[in-house]
C-alpha cells in the first residue's frame, strides 16, 4: 500500500501544477496564487512520494515511518527526554 501510494505521488506530483490553479479559478480567487500553491504542493507531494518509495519496507511506529530516539543529540531540543 505504501509503495503504491508513494509511486503514484512521486510520478503524479506535477499534476498539482494544473489542479491548484484550476481550483483557485473555480472558486473565483487569484489564479497566480494557485500557480504558486501548485508548485509548492507539487514539490511536497513528489518528495513525500519519493520518501515513501524509499522507506516502504520500514515498519510504522505510531503512525510514522521514522522514529527518533528520545535522547537524540542532533534533534535540536525537539525530542528531549522528560526529567
Amino acid at each position: 500500500m505504501t509503495l503504491g501510494r508513494g509511486a503514484v505521488n512521486a510520478l503524479l506530483g506535477w499534476t498539482e501544477l494544473i489542479h491548484q490553479p484550476a481550483q483557485e479559478a473555480k472558486a473565483g480567487r487569484n489564479v497566480l496564487a494557485g500557480i504558486g500553491k501548485g508548485v509548492g504542493e507539487g514539490v511536497v507531494r513528489t518528495l513525500a512520494g519519493v520518501g515513501e518509495v524509499l522507506t516502504f519496507w520500514t515498519p510504522r511506529v505510531q503512525d510514522r515511518y521514522l522514529r527518533f530516539a528520545e535522547d537524540c543529540p542532533v534533534c535540536m531540543g525537539r525530542h528531549q527526554p522528560k526529567r
